[in-house]
């Protein structure tokens, strides 16, 4: 199990996101990386936009464990309650332009995950997603079939391992250390 915490959050996307899929669990299953950074991503996302008061130093811890076949990722924030299952999932047959803002990003990951959950627990927000652990060909199956419309097919983002350059600060991370040696380096394929 690997535990990443930080604190504060805002403007870290792209630090949180890096750590997370450079984590033992997510990087030891690379056919599921495509699915788990976006999905995750959108979740962050969320979560730094809309769970703090502006001007509110929040925190995001996530744990993550892959036993029995499957992969757990746990979000768990102490911002506003909010439970984004109770949102109701898009018409997504009706042109954009009859469709209401929100909600295609839950229904992302809903269509992506094997499993979805939200608890309120001790005043925190926890959000967990599963995926089962399967064959390459499989989650490329899984993918195609469970899911006849993915809004996000042709948005990608590539991140790629440059080099250990030293823990980043801000950030403890239990289960691999005190902080995460790397070094990421983005952008959008053309």
């Amino acid at each position: 199990m690997t535990l990443l915490q930080f604190r504060p959050v805002d403007g870290r996307l792209d630090e949180i996101l890096s750590m997370l899929m450079h984590s033992r669990e997510v990087a030891s299953h690379p056919s599921l990386s495509y699915a788990i950074r976006l999905v995750s991503e959108e979740i962050i996302v969320n979560i730094l936009n809309y769970a703090y008061p502006q001007q509110a130093e929040g925190y995001l811890t996530l744990c993550l464990w892959d036993e029995d076949g499957e992969i757990t990722l746990e979000f768990i924030d102490g911002g506003i309650p909010f439970n984004p299952l109770d949102k109701a999932d898009p018409d997504i047959s009706l042109p954009l332009e009859q469709r209401e803002i929100g909600g295609l990003g839950i229904f992302l990951v809903r269509e992506m995950m094997d499993d979805v959950a939200y608890t309120y627990v001790n005043k925190e927000n926890r959000l967990t997603i599963k995926r089962n652990i399967c064959n390459p060909l499989m989650n490329l199956y899984h993918d195609q079939v469970k899911r006849k419309y993915h809004p996000l097919d042709h948005c990608r983002s590539l991140y790629t391992f440059d080099s250990m350059s030293g823990p980043i600060p801000g950030i403890s991370s239990f289960g691999i250390g005190q902080g995460a040696p790397c070094s990421v380096s983005g952008g959008i394929p053309g």
